[in-house]
C-alpha cells in the first residue's frame, strides 16, 4: 500500500479523466511509469466509483489497455488496493448516512435493515431514501417501484439532479430518456408509450 502511495504521488503529470488516464499508459513504454499510472488510474477510478465510472468494467477497459505492460502481480496488487480504498470510501460514507433529531422531529421515518424493504412502506406519499452510493437506491429501490407501476398499469418517471446521469438512469430502470422521445415517436411508438416510462 505505501509502495502503491510513494508511486502514485512521484507522477510528472496526471490525468484529470479516466479517458486520459488510458491514453496516457497507451503511449508509454517506461515500465516504472506504467506502475505509476496504474496505480494512479486504479485510484482514480475508486474514488469515482460507482458514481461515474463502474469499478469492474473500468478495471477491465484498463486491463485491455494495459496489455503486457505490466506484470500480472502488480496489477492484482493495483486492484486490489483501489478494492480496499473504495470499501473505506463506502464506510465513511455509511457512518454519514444519519437522521438528525431535528428531522426525526417533524417526519414521520422508518429505518429499514435492507433496502428493497423499503418498497413494502405504504405510508406517505413523498419518500426520500438515504443511503450510501452503491448501495442500490437505484437498482432496487427505484427498478422496484418502476416494476411495480407497470404491473399496475401505472405511469413511471424518474427524475435526476445531473444530466450525466440521465442515460445510466434510463437504462438501469429500462426507462425512456427525454433525449431520445422524439426518436421513438418518428419510429412510430405510441405516445403513450413513450411517456408512461421516462426519465429526464
Amino acid at each position: 500500500s505505501q509502495a502503491l502511495w510513494t508511486a502514485l504521488q512521484s507522477l510528472s503529470e496526471y490525468p484529470k479523466k479516466l479517458g486520459g488516464c488510458l491514453d496516457a499508459i497507451s503511449t508509454t513504454t517506461d515500465p516504472d511509469d506504467i506502475v505509476r499510472l496504474t496505480a494512479y488510474t486504479v485510484n482514480t477510478i475508486a474514488n469515482n466509483s460507482p458514481f461515474r465510472y463502474s469499478f469492474d468494467d473500468s478495471i477491465k477497459q484498463l486491463k485491455e489497455t494495459l496489455g503486457d505492460k505490466i506484470h500480472p502481480l502488480t496489477f492484482a496488487a493495483c486492484v486490489e488496493w483501489g478494492k480496499q480504498t473504495g470499501e473505506h470510501i463506502k464506510a465513511k460514507a455509511l457512518k454519514s448516512i444519519v437522521i438528525s433529531d431535528d428531522a426525526k422531529a417533524r417526519h414521520i421515518y422508518t429505518q429499514v435493515a435492507r433496502l428493497e424493504d423499503v418498497l413494502e412502506l405504504k405510508e406517505g406519499r413523498v419518500l426520500i431514501v438515504r443511503a450510501a452510493m452503491g448501495e442500490g437506491k437505484t437498482q432496487k429501490v427505484g427498478r422496484g417501484f418502476r416494476n411495480m407501476a407497470e404491473r399496475n398499469e401505472q405511469r413511471f418517471a424518474a427524475l435526476t439532479h445531473r444530466s450525466a446521469l440521465v442515460e445510466e438512469l434510463c437504462d438501469r430502470l429500462k426507462l425512456t430518456s427525454y433525449n431520445k422521445v422524439q426518436e421513438r415517436l418518428n419510429e412510430g411508438a405510441n405516445a403513450k408509450d413513450v411517456y408512461s416510462f421516462f426519465g429526464s
